[in-house]
């Protein structure tokens, strides 16, 4: 029995058949939203063993900037300033290798500064480039990491 002015469920059907042949036969795919949206997100990690790796090799070129920077260098002493460029372009290929292009860690902090400091070490190459070379820039990169991991140790250290 019928409801007067109601829709019989096969003309609804016949309908929704009728749009996708429509749709099919204009070259639209009807689902392709649906595809897009359904597919997971792809999960690519840096391992956690590189990320301690390369973390070790940032600490150890933080040390040596640190200890190149102690006393400042003569604005005239190129060696120290190669020393300082070299110490600074290791770091910035280290700090690369933390942040590839569509990959994440699991380290949230890492994940949201090492573009950063990426740029903060590129910002320290430009002015120890400089003549006469600055290198105030190149001793905030080596700050910059006991920051992040003064941070770091802080909100693990809150419950």
């Amino acid at each position: 029995m019928r409801r007067p002015g109601s829709t019989p469920a096969i003309a609804v059907l016949l309908l929704f058949a009728a749009a996708l042949v429509f749709a099919a036969c204009h070259g639209r795919n009807p689902f392709t939203n649906y595809e897009a949206t359904t597919s997971p997100p792809d999960l690519r990690h840096v391992p956690r063993a590189k990320v301690r790796s390369t973390m070790w090799v940032l600490a150890a070129e933080a040390n040596h900037l640190d200890d190149l920077l102690e006393t400042p260098p003569a604005p005239d002493d190129e060696g120290a300033r190669q020393d300082v460029l070299a110490t600074l372009e290791r770091m910035a290929a280290a700090a690369r290798a933390l942040d590839p292009v569509g990959q994440t860690s699991q380290h949230p902090l890492l994940n949201r500064y090492a573009s950063q400091f990426i740029r903060r070490v590129e910002h320290a190459q430009r002015a120890a480039r400089r003549t006469p070379p600055n290198y105030y820039m190149a001793s905030a990169v080596s700050s910059s990491c006991h920051l992040c991991h003064a941070a770091s140790a802080q909100a693990s250290a809150t419950p």
